[in-house]
């Protein structure tokens, strides 16, 4: 005990270091130009903001790994049989022999009895070699679908020794620093944290959009700081606290966090951390963009990959045809152009349209549906879009009666596994990137073979990610892409004509009502879908009550964002004093612990 309370005390120096350190940034914020030193007037700019003196890094405790007995005593042959069952890839130089048990992680034996109360003994296969690797003070990289608890064991003990050896008593920031893409993720992490602290003096705070934190929250001491990516940027921006105490950065679905186009805040936070600073990285997939960015903020990581990972931009057997149109009319005859000279052919097997609303896909339905080819849609939503007749629909194209389906992205999952040769992407996502994310969930799924994407002029600007995207997956993008890409390349450079602007996807299909749902009858009649006159009555009744039952439904959302934004501010104004007291929050009654509403620290 007398050894592990001597790791928690920083070394006097430190201390000398750190107050002389922010005795002089104090002394420098006040009086930014010496008294007996008036600056020349023709300088005077200069003069009010000098140079900030180069300020002396936190001297980081570490203790080097101990192999625990027996972990020594496992065989390779032991090792290969867990790496086979578990489905476990290794890459790095010089890695540990994996741990099974907490017990032989070698920390001290009170701590390892308080980490096991919350996280218990045993050890899944990601931690089995992420914690060894941290402890050894090594980068950590996980890759694959594991749980949220997984990956929360296979660093928290780690970094929960970490901030105890490396608690400072005059604290101006975090020891650990943790980046997540929600505040779903950060609440959920944090309670993880708070419950492992409570009897190991560790404060931890959450920092997200639901928290409104302010001044006083980061002037006290707390060593781990829990947040997504845009209010840590906020945070670091306005210098609410010092980066440079941040000595492990862990970064919690790096996949979804670049796919929010964080990657340049991530890089500017980590710059400004300690530069003998832990990563810690989750994953997903493991693509080309993110690897590159990943193994440029690593130092020497172990790389643990469990299960199959993407590691392809692109699914690979698919053929891609992109489709450049001038607007939204021009892509709607090309529609018509493919159906009739390719996709109603009777070996042209089944065929997806993807769009991006419901109205959308309701439209294109009656605009692609005919009798020798017969379309259906396939959207989610409540009322006549049940459960129960979306599972009719997808009865109905599995079995060869519909062919041609129209569905929004969101329903793609609905389909299952069925052998569609064509998929149609006639909006296109919001990025090249959720574009290939799309293609790489549902393309195996549904056995494509050929994927058709529409871009309009006006969505130019998502011609060089693209054609990029093509290139990388050993695909040529084709001329009239290649042509818009430098298109779009020279207008945001100023060098050529700007870009078309106009309303994107969507097109006016989004805006009007269904001005041809008087005519469905005729067409239910011409494709012998019900004949009797009771049923057309019936059908354009309904009809009359979702258009009423819609716009009830618009008036209700622009009340509700009425009383939304009237408790928003009622919540801002209250938040800090109901923070403090531990009273009443904005989450109500769920599963956080009653008296631990309203007050978002871990710890004592």
């Amino acid at each position: 005990m007398a050894d592990e309370e001597g790791m928690r005390e920083p070394p006097s120096e430190r201390h000398a270091d750190m107050d002389a350190d922010s005795d002089s940034n104090i002394e420098a914020a006040a009086s930014p130009v010496a008294a007996d030193a008036p600056a020349p007037e023709g300088d005077s700019q200069t003069s009010e903001n000098p140079e900030p003196a180069e300020k002396e890094p936190v001297v980081i405790v570490k203790v080097p790994y101990s192999e625990h007995s027996d972990v020594t005593a496992r065989t390779e042959e032991q090792i290969e049989e867990f790496q086979t069952k578990h489905k476990v890839k290794i890459e790095g130089e010089g890695i540990s022999k994996p741990i099974l048990k907490l017990e032989e992680a070698g920390l001290p034996d009170e701590f390892v009895s308080k980490i096991k109360d919350v996280l218990g003994s045993s050890l899944p296969a990601l931690a089995s070699y992420g914690l060894p690797a941290l402890l050894n003070n090594r980068d950590f990289i996980g890759l694959g679908d594991s749980s949220m608890s997984e990956k929360v064991i296979s660093f928290l003990p780690s970094v929960v020794m970490h901030c105890q050896r490396n608690m400072k008593s005059n604290s101006k920031g975090p020891v650990a620093l943790l980046l997540a893409s929600s505040c779903r993720q950060v609440r959920d992490i944090y309670k993880y944290f708070r419950d492992t602290g409570r009897s190991l003096d560790l404060e931890c705070l959450e920092i997200s959009e639901e928290t409104s934190n302010d001044r006083e929250d980061f002037q006290a001491e707390f060593h781990v700081a829990i947040s997504t990516v845009s209010t840590m940027q906020k945070v670091h921006t306005s210098g609410h606290f010092d980066f440079g105490t941040i000595s492990v950065a862990i970064l919690y679905g790096v996949d979804e966090l670049f796919d929010g186009s964080h990657a340049e805040a991530i890089g500017q936070i980590l710059k400004d951390v300690h530069p003998e600073r832990q990563l810690v990285a989750f994953s997903r997939s493991w693509l080309p963009d993110v690897r590159n960015a990943v193994l440029a903020l690593a130092k020497n990581p172990v790389i643990v990959q469990i299960g199959d990972v993407e590691t392809a931009p692109l699914p690979s057997g698919v053929t891609i045809d992109v489709r450049i149109m001038d607007d939204e009319s021009a892509k709607k005859k090309d529609l018509q152009s493919l159906l009739e000279e390719t996709l109603r052919k009777e070996d042209a097997g089944k065929t997806v349209i993807v769009v991006k609303t419901k109205r959308k896909a309701k439209n294109t339905k009656k605009s692609v549906d005919s009798k020798e080819f017969p379309a259906d849609v396939l959207i989610a939503g409540r009322g006549r879009s049940k459960a129960s007749d979306r599972d009719a629909v997808v009865k109905d194209f599995r079995s060869g009666k519909v062919k041609l389906l129209v569905a929004t992205a969101a329903t793609l999952k609905d389909i299952g596994k069925e052998e569609v040769k064509n998929l149609v992407m006639f909006d296109f996502p919001s990025s090249p990137r959720e574009f290939a994310h799309l293609l790489r969930q549902t393309a195996p799924a549904l056995k494509v073979a050929k994927v058709y994407a529409y871009l309009t002029n006006v969505q130019g600007r998502h011609a060089p990610g693209l054609a990029d995207l093509l290139r990388s997956a050993e695909m040529q993008p084709n001329e009239k892409l290649v042509s818009l890409e430098e298109w779009a390349k020279s207008a945001a450079e100023g060098k050529g004509p700007p870009l078309p602007t106009g309303k994107e996807g969507g097109g006016d299909d989004d805006d009007k009502d269904d001005e041809d749902s008087d005519s469905s009858s005729d067409d239910d009649r011409r494709h012998g879908r019900g004949s009797s006159s009771h049923r057309d009555r019936d059908k354009d009744r309904d009809k009359d009550r979702d258009k009423e039952r819609d716009r009830d439904r618009k008036r209700s959302y622009s009340r509700s964002r009425s009383r939304s934004r009237s408790s928003e501010d009622d919540y801002r104004s209250s938040s800090k004093r109901s923070r403090r007291s531990g009273g009443g929050s904005r989450w109500g009654d769920d599963d956080r612990d009653r008296g631990d509403r309203g007050y978002r620290r871990g710890g004592r």
